[in-house]
């Protein structure tokens, strides 16, 4: 019984051997499809994850890249827009000192015109009244007052056109020219 015993007791722990090598080895296999599953998942995730991320950065960059062109666009816009606000400015400015320009030669042309009128005035006003004073002297010559009788009120007129301002004598002057240029016009029309 010894040996048997001894036969028993080695197959006992022979297989008590194999199958505690059997539960390592199945609890191994299980382990390790439960680490394969695991790293395949975490894989899988992982790839995942990175698309997403590839995908975050793509957009991303692409929000950049449209926000750059944004930026350019607006600062170019407004660079044009600035450009054409000075232009305007500087045109308004030119228009401004050409109306300047123009109203000082308005009023210096003017001014100058006045000027001459004036100067023009009285020299008429000279020659008119050289021209009444030669024209009385001429009537005294030539007057019905000497020694012949007079009514009063050719006498008062005569008297009155004496008394009168140099401008006022020459202004009478012109409408008598006038009133006869009318008299002799209405003559000719007959």
């Amino acid at each position: 019984m010894d040996d048997k015993k001894v036969t028993d007791a080695a197959w006992t722990l022979l297989t008590s051997f194999q199958e505690a090598n059997r539960i390592v080895a199945e609890h191994l296999m299980a382990a390790q499809a439960h680490n394969q599953k695991l790293a395949d998942e975490f894989f899988t995730e992982g790839m995942e994850v990175l698309r997403a991320n590839r995908q975050a950065v793509a957009e991303s960059v692409a929000a950049q890249e449209r926000s750059v062109e944004h930026i350019q666009r607006f600062f170019t816009e407004g660079m044009e827009i600035l450009k054409a606000t000075q232009a305007a400015a500087q045109s308004l400015v030119a228009a401004q000192e050409r109306t300047m320009q123009y109203a000082e030669r308005f009023f210096t042309h003017g001014t100058e015109v006045l000027v001459s009128q004036t100067a023009s005035m009285r020299a008429l006003l000279e020659d008119l009244e050289r021209q009444v004073n030669r024209q009385r002297e001429a009537l005294q010559t030539v007057t019905p007052f000497q020694g012949k009788p007079v009514s009063h009120l050719t006498f008062f007129k005569v008297m009155l056109y004496e008394r009168l301002t140099p401008e006022r004598k020459a202004h009478t002057l012109a409408e008598s020219v006038y009133k006869v240029i009318a008299l002799v016009g209405t003559s000719n029309e007959s």
